[in-house]
């Protein structure tokens, strides 16, 4: 079963590899070039003149623009994002789930919400698979099995929320939280979060939350302009560790309202 704390920490490990990854980009060819003299007297000697070469061709070759990797790392952030949400939404509906003794005793909303989610999955099984990613329909057919014969116990196939979601946009995730009883994605517990308090500077929570909601805007269209248009849009190591300080701070957020009881 998915659990919230598994959605954080894979989320949380993976944003530190893109920023390790960043810095890299930078990091490497200016401790080259800044310590290049010390490297030539370190190969000065016969037997160390293939060493000198190499760091010859180092210090004459152009150095890489970093850009064509920080459009990839960004593109990667917006994937740990919506990884982070299936996982997320599915921890949660699992977890109530799991409260429950039959599918017929989960509040009306969320049974209703899930079986037309799980029907909307289910119609895509003459495909195969689900927008070309493999996708266990049989695993589905089992839990509605379960469900609709009362059985006890029941399972709940959490990702139905989010499979055919695409891009997590401010107004999908106010939907899909809503549907599954998940605090407000932009509301004021968020809004009030030491991380996005941290991240925005902002101390009122209403602001707050509301400035983490145009920035998941502005993240999903520059990701979107990167994907499908603009290869060539100008990215630079601010842009990284903006969008990757953003991420983890809404990600922390929502990993704890959902894990603090109200």
């Amino acid at each position: 079963m998915a659990t919230f704390d598994t959605a954080y920490s894979v989320a949380k490990s993976a944003i530190s590899e893109i920023l390790a990854n960043a810095d890299a980009q930078t990091s490497y060819p200016s401790f080259i070039n800044r310590q290049s003299a010390q490297l030539f007297d370190y190969a000065a000697g016969e037997d160390k003149r293939h060493f000198k070469a190499e760091l010859a061709r180092l210090l004459n070759s152009t150095t890489p623009d970093p850009t064509v990797v920080y459009r990839g790392l960004l593109i990667q952030l917006n994937g740990v994002f919506e990884g982070f949400i299936k996982s997320y939404v599915a921890a949660h509906v699992e977890r109530v789930g799991s409260t429950e003794s039959t599918f017929s005793t989960l509040a009306a909303p969320l049974r209703t919400a899930y079986t037309a989610y799980a029907g909307r999955v289910l119609a895509r099984i003459h495909e195969g698979s689900i927008n070309g990613i493999a996708y266990d329909f049989d695993a589905l057919q089992a839990s509605l099995g379960t469900c609709f014969s009362n059985a006890s116990p029941f399972g709940l196939k959490g990702e139905v929320f989010t499979v055919l979601m695409g891009n997590c946009t401010p107004e999908r995730l106010e939907k899909v939280f809503q549907q599954v009883g998940l605090p407000e994605p932009f509301g004021d517990p968020i809004g009030k979060h030491k991380s996005i308090q941290g991240w925005c500077g902002e101390k009122r929570a209403r602001a707050a939350a509301s400035l983490a909601r145009e920035e998941l805007e502005r993240q999903i269209e520059m990701r979107n302009d990167l994907v499908h248009g603009l290869a060539t849009k100008a990215v630079v190591i601010s842009d990284v560790q903006h969008a990757a300080n953003f991420f983890a701070a809404i990600i922390e957020a929502y990993h704890d309202t959902a894990t603090t009881p109200r």
